[in-house]
């Protein structure tokens, strides 16, 4: 029962925010692309593959690491958007 209820001011997300500053973005990029290269070349029957962040947090919950992460992503120039079965 967090309160308040603004991510902005949160000191969990806060914190949160600050360790994944502590990760050197491009570095992280380039473990996806590695690691995308090489399923591709272990699996020729796919022409691309995406990658998904999943973080167990309902959709509508404005106060959860779902946000900040995203936040993150975008703030290095990623376009990203959260999943929607619909």
């Amino acid at each position: 029962m967090c309160n308040p209820k603004h991510p902005e001011d949160c000191a969990f997300l806060k914190q949160y925010r600050k360790q994944l500053d502590e990760i050197d973005f491009q570095n992280f990029i380039n473990h996806l692309l590695k690691l995308r290269e090489t399923f591709l070349s272990e699996n020729p029957n796919f022409e691309d593959v995406n990658f998904a962040f999943i973080v167990f947090e309902a959709p509508y919950n404005i106060c959860s690491e779902r946000v900040v992460i995203q936040q993150w992503i975008k703030d290095h120039g990623l376009e990203i958007s959260e999943w929607s079965k619909n």
